[in-house]
């Protein structure tokens, strides 16, 4: 974890060199990439849930990413 900071130190040594675009793609990449080793696991609530119109039965476990 200590060498993300560390690289974006060294590409970007002054103020001006942070661009929209630049923060734009740091931020897309560790969305993508998060900085934790699990994944996340979402589990449909006692009752079930209704997921884009489906009905999805309680306990059903979906790992995400």
């Amino acid at each position: 974890m200590a060498q993300l900071p560390k690289e974006i130190r060294s590409s970007l040594t002054q103020d001006r060199d942070i661009t929209f675009s630049v923060a734009a793609v740091i931020e897309e990449s560790l969305r993508i990439y998060p900085p934790f080793v699990t994944s996340l696991a979402r589990i449909v609530p006692t009752g079930g849930a209704l997921v884009d119109g489906q009905f999805v039965p309680e306990g059903v476990c979906r790992k995400l990413g």
